[in-house]
């Protein structure tokens, strides 16, 4: 009754009269969000076509809208650190997870879980304090409670992938006290369809004998009306590390989505459905799996000059159906968690006043979570958010200036013997960008923003086997407040660009699971073998650096990339927070001939040295990856593409110093990934 209900309300919003009138022209608002390039498709189009200039093709300066700004920002106009990972690079890139999808990305990396779940960690910010959202709502799953928890959005279907650094609390909450990945995708045609466009992919890999197929198709429906399918199917056995095969680490997965819009000339409404499937090892040596389904409904909706006033009305809205079993190596379920939740995000951008831009924003969620069986570590529990935003933007001259704030208020009403807790996350943000030049800029963004303790932190107490360890939370957790800033120096001119960013920040009341020795002998204290760990407040100071250099001759048909990355983080008084990846420098080689391209990437990670306490360290590594592609264009805009990937050719040992199974599960070893996409 709640989805109907909602449903309605956001139907209503666009049903004005005359609302998507095809005789009606209006200029466009000022911050109309650009609407994707038709050949930008996840599985659809590379940024090129094949045929075109084919002896020198130079990277376009283009400006790529950041989706995940209300204010249509791209990278050069936001005071906040953000990349954009789309196109060939992102389909290089992709792997099952999220987290090892977006590894290479500056001040990125992955939890590494195993193969099955990789959530992305920014800066040394994990779980709670990173939002992953698809299409601008949040993915509704239970990834930040344990790192074995896979995030449920898919990278095969991501035609961008949004990484926003540092603070993004006005528009997303305290839950992106780190950053924000926000995965876009095509479910929801936004633009009209002149015609059928998709592709069909099919994948095979050895070292974890890789068997994977994918279709996306879009297509119209007479002239209002855009239709939309896509489905992928994904198994592997258990890999091979140097070190032999690694027990548990299989993966399989499928899933399938339908969406539809009506289209007009000021806007769009659709909506689609969507079901996933994942089987996943837990490699920790216990014998264990996890089965995840989900199903999905989402609504979107955009209407250019709703009245007076305001240029834009953007609506987002997700419902969801979660569960997963966690499954003993006998064939029992050991633990069952399920999440009914739903969000929704609507946003209304005002005319131009007073030399201001700007958008008004109302952010609700509403998730009911239980956790059923040996494992019920956490109670069942409603969480209810109400919030409210506005950010503000004013350029003159060589500087523009952004601002905003958001209050917002939470609730956590769990079952049984706990207390119910309410919190009001207060946050503030200022920044600036100076054209000092026609290609140089300097971006600085400062942020206060708070968050309230998650649900395990405050309710956990129990065995947690994935994490080896016995979680205790504590009812009387603080809110965090995290002051941050962020400094960046940005090149954008051809042949070369260049960026570096410095950031820093200070969280009061940092929440963070401690081991205990209550018996006083100095040695932490275990219950059944499982390290007891209580979560507790101090405060933190995080600190680092990211860097990006690119250099592509206007008349070669090659470039370089040189990337590099590294984090400091520390609790007062109690030493290092765990698990910071240590610094790492990368270098990416790329080349086109005809319809020949190849790459070449190689990634050095320094030796783990900077520990928490009873930490172990990690050793360094050097990866090596390369590939190479054939694009065969056909009749009528179509394209045949064989590709070779080899994924760590060196076979080196390599653990992420991220990942609470980094000493009994290596990454993969030496692999070769062989594939063809048909393109329409």
């Amino acid at each position: 009754m709640k989805h109907l209900l909602l449903a309605g309300a956001i139907a209503s919003a666009f049903a004005a009269p005359g609302a998507f009138a095809q005789q009606q022209s209006p200029q466009p608002a000022p911050s109309q969000a650009t609407p994707p390039a038709k050949d930008d498709k996840s599985l659809v189009k590379d940024d090129k076509s094949p045929g075109k200039d084919d002896k020198a093709p130079v990277k376009k300066l283009e400006s790529i809208t950041v989706t995940a700004s209300p204010l249509s920002s791209s990278e050069e106009t936001m005071a906040q650190p953000v990349d954009i990972l789309r196109g060939e690079e992102l389909r290089r890139k992709r792997q099952p997870s999220l987290g090892d999808t977006l590894s290479q990305e500056p001040g990125v990396q992955s939890s590494s879980f195993g193969a099955g779940a990789g959530r992305p960690i920014i800066r040394g910010f994990d779980a709670a304090r990173v939002q992953v959202l698809e299409n601008g709502v949040g993915t509704l799953d239970v990834s930040s409670i344990s790192p074995d928890h896979a995030v449920t959005t898919e990278p095969l279907r991501a035609r961008q992938i949004e990484v926003l650094r540092g603070p993004a609390t006005l528009l997303y909450g305290g839950g992106a006290i780190g950053g924000v990945v926000n995965v876009v995708t095509d479910t929801i045609p936004r633009e009209p369809q002149e015609a059928v466009s998709g592709a069909i992919e099919a994948r095979g890999a050895t070292a974890n004998k890789l068997g994977e197929g994918a279709f996306d198709i879009t297509s119209p429906l007479g002239t209002s009306f855009a239709i939309h399918a896509d489905a992928f199917k994904r198994r592997t056995s258990d890999y091979d590390t140097p070190l032999g095969t690694l027990a548990d680490s299989f993966t399989d997965s499928k899933g399938a989505n339908v969406g539809a819009s009506w289209v007009g000339e000021r806007g769009f409404l659709g909506a689609s459905a969507g079901t996933l499937r994942n089987d996943y090892g837990i490699p920790s040596g216990s014998g264990a799996r996890i089965a995840m389904k989900q199903e999905r409904e989402d609504i979107a909706g955009e209407l250019a000059n709703p009245f007076a006033g305001f240029t834009r009305l953007k609506v987002r809205a997700g419902f969801n159906d979660y569960e997963h079993r966690e499954i003993e190596e006998s064939g029992e379920v050991a633990t069952t968690f399920k999440n009914k939740a739903w969000e929704t995000r609507m946003e209304l951008l005002h005319a131009p006043l007073w030399g201001l831009e700007g958008a008004l924003g109302l952010h609700l969620q509403h998730r009911d979570f239980s956790a059923v069986g040996e494992e019920t570590v956490i109670p069942p529990t409603t969480q209810k958010s109400t919030a409210a935003f506005i950010v503000e933007r004013k350029s003159f001259g060589d500087f523009t200036l952004e601002g905003g704030a958001r209050i917002e208020r939470e609730r956590r009403d769990p079952e049984g013997d706990y207390l119910s807790r309410s919190f009001d996350p207060r946050s503030f943000s200022g920044g600036v960008v100076w054209k000092i030049v026609p290609d140089l800029d300097l971006h600085v963004n400062a942020t206060s923003s708070e968050r309230a303790p998650s649900i395990e932190e405050l309710y956990s107490n129990g065995a947690h086997d994935a994490t080896a360890s016995f979680e205790v939370g504590n009812q009387d957790l603080k809110q965090e407040r995290a002051r941050t800033l962020d400094v960046t120096l940005h090149h954008s001119g051809t042949p070369m660009s260049w960026k570096v960013t410095l950031f820093a920040s200070r969280i009061r009341d940092y929440i963070y699971a401690s081991s205990v020795d209550l018996n006083g002998d100095g040695i932490a204290d275990r219950i059944d073998d499982l390290l007891l760990q209580q979560y507790t407040q101090k405060d933190a100071y995080f600190r680092g650096f990211e860097a990006e250099w690119s250099w592509r001759p206007e008349s070669k048909a090659w470039g370089l990339r040189v990337f590099g990355d590294g984090v400091r983080a520390s609790i007062d008084g109690a030493g290092n927070v765990p698990r910071m990846a240590p610094a790492r420098i990368g270098t990416t080689l790329d080349a086109k001939h005809g319809p020949w391209s190849a790459d070449l990437t190689v990634i050095h990670a320094w030796e783990a040295k900077n520990l928490a306490p009873l930490e172990t360290p990690t050793p360094g590594y050097t990866k090596v990856d390369a590939g190479i592609s054939y694009a065969m264009p056909l009749e009528k805009g179509r394209k045949l593409t064989y590709y070779l990937q080899g994924v760590n050719l060196s076979d080196a040992v390599i653990r992420a110093h991220t990942s609470y199974l980094k000493d009994v599960a290596p990454l993969m070893g030496r692999s070769f990934l062989a594939g063809v996409r048909f393109e329409m």
